[in-house]
């Protein structure tokens, strides 16, 4: 190969890919997104920013996410004896996904903060308690805490590379869908005296499985089902 194809490849064809051009959004169900108050994507032209109009948190979602790390997996292996004396051989048996972290900068209103918040509220739900006596006497507490529904407090993660289109636009190059998320680690915000600067935390998301899947599919199409019927589905590449 000579350098000159190489250039042409990188410089023109193809490109660098850059690390600051990406874009997240999730998609919950009805009761969780009206509990958040974020409504999903309304079109593919998500490289565009056009959200839906009654969805500022989900602008302010992608907006203000800092970083983003893709997870990577591992792969389990067991030894299994080989047809050679003294050889074993290792043979995958499960595959796991690494976290999905996301560090965010936060607004005045801290709007990605408090949207972690409500998410972790729903999971675990303060319900009021019936008035009625405990045990030996004891009254019974004002209210408890329910663990929600796994389905039901689970959303989708999309995680989208964006790279420029001829020198004028923009495309999606790179789509990955990391199914049944939630946040499990929300990191605690720090204020200090000194040098203004950003505010800033971390969340990790736990998350079944991450595929990648058509760009050119409707974000709403690909939300529709569930992770187990669409597995294997058309829509993936």
């Amino acid at each position: 190969m000579k350098i000159s194809d190489i250039r042409t490849h990188i410089i023109g064809e193809y490109g660098i890919a850059n690390s600051n051009r990406y874009q997240i959004s999730f998609a919950p169900g009805t009761d969780l997104s009206e509990w958040l108050d974020y409504a999903p994507l309304e079109t593919p032209e998500v490289y565009d920013r056009k959200w839906n109009t009654n969805s500022k948190n989900a602008q302010i979602f992608s907006w203000l996410a800092d970083d983003v790390q893709l997870p990577g997996y591992n792969v389990a292996t067991g030894d299994l004896k080989g047809y050679v004396p003294g050889i074993n051989m290792k043979y995958a048996h499960s595959k796991t996904f690494q976290e999905c972290q996301i560090n965010f900068i936060l607004d005045r209103e801290h709007t990605p903060y408090k949207l972690m918040q409500r998410w972790g509220e729903y999971i675990f739900q303060h319900q009021d308690t019936p008035s009625i006596s405990g045990e030996r006497g004891r009254a019974a507490p004002d209210s408890f805490i329910r663990t929600g529904y796994y389905d039901e407090y689970t959303a989708d993660l999309i995680i989208d590379k964006i790279e420029t289109k001829d020198k004028q636009g923009k495309e999606v190059v790179s789509r990955y869908r990391l199914t049944n998320a939630y946040p499990y680690t929300v990191s605690a915000l720090t204020y200090a005296n000194g040098p203004n600067q950003p505010v800033r935390f971390m969340c990790n998301f736990n998350f079944e499985y991450m595929r990648e899947i058509d760009p050119s599919v409707d974000p709403m199409g690909i939300f529709a089902g569930s992770f187990r019927e669409s597995l294997f589905d058309n829509t993936s590449i």
